[in-house]
């Protein structure tokens, strides 16, 4: 099944690296069927990437959680939703799915355990990991 999906990459230098690694990681995840995008002269500029993609090849789909990793994993889009709110972006923006999938399995202790999260450059490491291993700590 073809879904599409719209990424944002805006050009000032806080957010142009953090969006252009969102999309990267999307697009790692998925067979890309097609692109599309679209400059947007505005008061902050921006692309618009549109991409479809195939559905049904989702790595996510096939990631089975057990019961304490299904807790972890919804408590993780609590603190996921609530963190987008706050800073403006798509849910997507600041981790997908499968990135809480694999924070919910590989249960990290430390910031340096990120590194085997794919997905989790330095830039997301900095940003989010000290807040999510908060989180661990308290499930």
């Amino acid at each position: 099944m073809i879904q599409s999906q719209i990424f944002q990459i805006r050009l000032h230098a806080e957010h142009q690296q953090l969006d252009t690694q969102v999309l990267n990681d999307f697009l790692k995840q998925v067979k890309v069927e097609k692109i599309a995008t679209q400059f947007l002269k505005r008061e902050v500029p921006t692309w618009h990437v549109l991409v479809f993609y195939d559905a049904t090849t989702q790595e996510t789909k096939n990631i089975a959680l057990n019961q304490e990793e299904s807790i972890i994993f919804k408590a993780l889009q609590k603190w996921r939703r609530e963190k987008s709110l706050s800073l403006h972006v798509p849910a997507f923006m600041v981790c997908t799915n499968k990135e809480l999938h694999e924070i919910a399995q590989l249960k990290p202790n430390q910031v340096e355990d990120f590194a085997k999260i794919k997905g989790f450059g330095k830039i997301k490491t900095e940003k989010f990991a000290t807040d999510i291993l908060a989180l661990l700590n308290s499930v």
